[in-house]
């Protein structure tokens, strides 16, 4: 059963504009870039930041949004855990040119708030969903019970503690 929720669209937009505008800068998206993730899992995460405008046509899959948000879980819970420890320390800060350097410098400074931002956005995405799923399976189970990864997706999204992902 595709989804055209017009309420999720525009909560993935959100998250759309907000992953590329904060996740993609310059100055951070080759340490983002780094960061070791499945193809799938990248791929996931571009049905939800890339092809939104493809998919206001065909509508989502529960399983596309649900894998898509998973993956941006993990993204956030690896970001926080390889990439905000070592930033400060990075080549691209070393390497940025001086009229550069201030502007990788507050990329560095912002981006822990920054994946937070998109953390609460899709936690916020997340539960419309899974409240639609319940609503469009009322005589089966809903498709957010048939998949185990989504259990880890509240602690991907708030700990910093190793070994979630």
């Amino acid at each position: 059963m595709p989804v055209f929720d017009y309420d999720i669209f525009d909560m993935l937009d959100e998250v759309r504009k907000h992953y590329k505008s904060n996740m993609s800068n310059t100055f951070i998206r080759s340490a983002l870039l780094s960061l070791d993730m499945p193809y799938d899992q990248r791929s996931a995460i571009e049905n939800l930041t890339d092809k939104l405008d493809m998919y206001k046509n065909q509508g989502y899959k529960f399983e596309e949004l649900y894998l898509g948000v998973y993956s941006m879980a993990v993204f956030i819970y690896k970001a926080r855990q390889e990439v905000i420890p070592g930033l400060k320390r990075s080549s691209f800060l070393r390497d940025a040119s001086s009229s550069e350097k201030i502007l990788a410098e507050m990329a560095a400074d912002n981006l822990k708030a920054n994946l937070n931002i998109l953390a609460d956005r899709l936690n916020e995405l997340y539960l419309k969903v899974v409240r639609l799923d319940i609503k469009s399976h009322s005589l089966k189970s809903p498709v957010y019970t048939r998949m185990e990864a989504l259990d880890k997706v509240g602690q991907l999204l708030t700990s910093t503690v190793p070994g979630l992902a």
